[in-house]
């Protein structure tokens, strides 16, 4: 059968479907997955958390690649953990009454499942961007892929009613399915103790202010961090010593381009380092980012960001805008040059912040189903469509 993929990936997921219609079900099992195995973090890890520390009648399971099972940042969820290539894995999936994601099936190592199941999809981003269905370039397979899944949705979690429209446009998905309860990731940074930072300043030179780079990805080319005529890394590093401050260059994890610039201030802050981005977000003071739905989820901060779109153009050509102009639905300072960056950086060093009512305004918008216990209303959700199904 290893001669023909194509037609081994059919009968599994065949096999797989009508082995999930005729297994027993237990209601108390909860499997929940992310990143398609890659990772676990996001909306599916907060409501892991919330499951492992407030409901024990309940059994939560992780499902990891085999590959990344063994990664040393997992131990503590060890007997939480099953990976793709153990009869473990299928055994506790079939029997398996609901499913958290982030993405869709190969968040738990399969192709399929049965509607026996309840799905509940918290799904990974959002924004302003064209996707799915408003997406005119959007291949015929990924629309294809995109009616299975939506098929196999019991309940999609958005963060407000202006981000159920968007998903409702974007997925061409059943407007009884989304449930604007906020996003589970979250929570914590509306909590007025979040507890220890995850930035230890033992490993990184003494700093009193954090920036955070976290561009979007672009299907035609890497992203380029500063990328003005003007740039100086020199002036950068001053730039930093100066005002004790760090700042953390996050590429897209499908971003494969090379991010160095010397300076012990300019930290690689990736996607190996740090696996859940918005965990830091509470020690961040400014966020830097161009297209990317993370400005969304830092609107909550209350914090100054900064916008670099120094391929507006182009994106726009290649990807778009739900909202059509780019400027208006972003509340924050354009920086064209590095002159321009540094001069704003320094600003909102100092307090003065141009843009904080404007922020405020869209934070309102886009996160009104925000609150700091989104992951219990995602739960008491699971329990009602487990009386009702």
């Amino acid at each position: 059968m290893k001669k023909f993929p194509l037609l081994t990936r059919f009968l599994d997921r065949i096999i797989f479907v009508f082995l999930d219609w005729v297994f027993p079900k237990d209601n108390r099992i909860i499997v929940f997955g992310s990143a398609a195995g890659r990772a676990f973090n996001g909306n599916p890890r907060a409501v892991f958390d919330y499951v492992v520390a407030s409901k024990p009648d309940y059994r939560p399971y992780v499902f990891l690649r085999d590959d990344v099972v063994e990664d040393e940042q997992y131990a503590p969820l060890e007997k939480y953990l099953i990976s793709n290539k153990t009869l473990r894995h299928r055994f506790i999936l079939l029997k398996a009454r609901t499913l958290v994601g982030a993405h869709g099936q190969a968040d738990f190592g399969v192709r399929s499942w049965s509607y026996r199941k309840i799905f509940i999809q918290t799904w990974h981003g959002r924004g302003t961007k064209d996707d799915g269905f408003a997406f005119s370039k959007y291949p015929k397979k990924s629309i294809r892929n995109l009616k299975k899944h939506n098929r196999l949705v019991t309940a999609f979690i958005t963060a407000s009613k202006v981000d159920s429209g968007e998903k409702a446009r974007c997925f061409n998905i059943n407007d009884r399915k989304l449930f604007p309860l906020g996003y589970p990731r979250n929570d914590f940074l509306l909590k007025k103790h979040i507890g220890p930072g995850v930035l230890t300043q033992g490993r990184l030179p003494h700093f009193n202010r954090v920036v955070l780079y976290s561009p979007t990805y672009r299907p035609y080319a890497d992203s380029v961090f500063f990328p003005f005529e003007d740039f100086s890394v020199d002036e950068l590093n001053a730039f930093l010593e100066k005002h004790e401050a760090i700042i953390l260059l996050r590429p897209h994890i499908n971003d494969r381009g090379r991010h160095s610039f010397d300076g012990p201030r300019i930290i690689d802050f990736g996607f190996d380092v740090c696996p859940d981005v918005n965990q830091v977000l509470p020690e961040v003071d400014i966020l830097m980012t161009d297209y990317s739905s993370i400005f969304l989820d830092f609107l909550l901060m209350g914090k100054p960001i900064v916008f670099i779109p120094y391929d507006l153009k182009e994106y726009e050509s290649h990807r778009g805008f739900l909202y059509g102009d780019y400027d208006f639905w972003t509340p924050g300072y354009k920086a064209h040059t590095f002159a321009g960056l540094m001069e704003e950086m320094a600003k909102q060093f100092s307090g003065r912040d141009g843009y904080r009512e404007e922020r405020a305004v869209f934070n309102r918008f886009f996160n009104s189903g925000q609150s700091d216990n989104s992951s219990g209303k995602v739960f008491r959700l699971i329990e009602e469509l487990l009386q009702k199904y």
